[in-house]
């Protein structure tokens, strides 16, 4: 059976009495149940707010404003990607002195840059479309002192995914990560999810969705809550069409990047993009009697939720 990734201190289950006795925000969201032990609900989205900024805290020393309306992560999953990657990297000799990682759409947490600063002292570029989570990210990483180890930049909603960043910087990019929408707009949003009021300023982050209410078509509602807004859920032509974008960049930009990557919401966009790779390897050795581009899909478990992950490399010395 798939389980999760054996560094990942979260394959057991955090000890919950000991998070509530030093994180007083979480603590109203705690219940003691009859066998004594600790639990949280995860359905209310903020009580896993709260989880997520304790977990932060409490193992990684990190201070992350997790602002309403926006997307927040699930430490756990995040970490499991970047011990993916971390495992291609050690396969592949690239030590952490001189690994240096794009994070497409960051996000106001800036989750997998500051986490892989902290954990595996890597360094970022944090590229963010959304003017209001642009800030807050940057305002995350300076709140935690890692501004000479992590760099927000504002990206263009119309721009290129990471083309123009890579081609106008003199840095020698290791990877590139990203966690893009998986739905294509309102549509597909609408089947798992209802759009509600937003609370608070309404800034940039445009309208917000929740799964608080909704059920899946087995007719269980969702174990955890879920709230995001428009950009973090959708967008056109869904993931498959997102990272397609991002197949095609890497065709152009080859090993300026070592190792390109995604994390992916539906295993039948593993295929999809995987035969689109296999594609654009023969039109290549249409090209060229040698072909470098390679690529490997993986799959992350945490809990009852399931990702999968996609990786490509121009780079003969990255071991897939």
């Amino acid at each position: 059976d798939a389980a999760m990734h054996e560094r990942n201190p979260y394959a057991r289950p955090p000890d919950f009495a000991a998070l509530c006795a030093s994180h007083a925000e979480l603590r109203r969201y705690c219940t003691l149940v009859a066998n004594g032990k600790v639990v949280v609900d995860f359905s209310d989205d903020a009580a896993v707010r709260a989880l997520t900024r304790a977990l932060l805290k409490h193992d990684f020393g990190l201070d992350v404003e997790l602002p309403q309306g926006s997307l927040c992560p699930r430490v756990p999953q995040r970490l499991n990607y970047l011990l993916w990657i971390e495992d291609i990297l050690n396969a592949s000799s690239l030590s952490s002195d001189d690994v240096i990682g794009i994070d497409i759409g960051t996000g106001a947490s800036c989750i997998y840059a500051l986490l892989g600063a902290r954990r595996f002292d890597w360094r970022f570029t944090a590229s963010e479309a959304d003017v209001v989570s642009c800030e807050v990210a940057r305002e995350n990483v300076e709140r935690n002192g890692l501004q000479d180890r992590v760099t927000v930049v504002k990206a263009d909603a119309n721009g290129s995914i990471i083309e123009d960043l890579v081609t106008s910087s003199s840095t020698a990019f290791t990877f590139c990560m990203c966690n893009p929408p998986f739905f294509d707009g309102d549509g597909e949003t609408g089947e798992r999810f209802e759009e509600e009021e937003r609370e608070g300023e309404g800034g940039s982050l445009g309208r917000q969705w929740s799964n608080r209410r909704t059920t899946t078509k087995r007719g269980r509602p969702p174990h955890s809550g879920t709230v995001a807004s428009d950009g973090e859920l959708a967008v056109e032509g869904g993931e498959c069409a997102f990272v397609g974008r991002l197949v095609e960049e890497s065709s152009r930009l080859k090993e300026r990047v070592k190792l390109y990557t995604s994390m992916l919401g539906k295993k039948s966009s593993v295929s999809v993009l995987k035969t689109r790779l296999a594609k654009m390897a023969e039109r290549e050795r249409g090209i060229s009697l040698y072909c470098r581009l390679r690529f490997t899909s993986g799959e992350l478990v945490q809990g009852r939720t399931q990702r999968w992950l996609l990786a490509w490399t121009y780079c003969e010395d990255v071991k897939l």
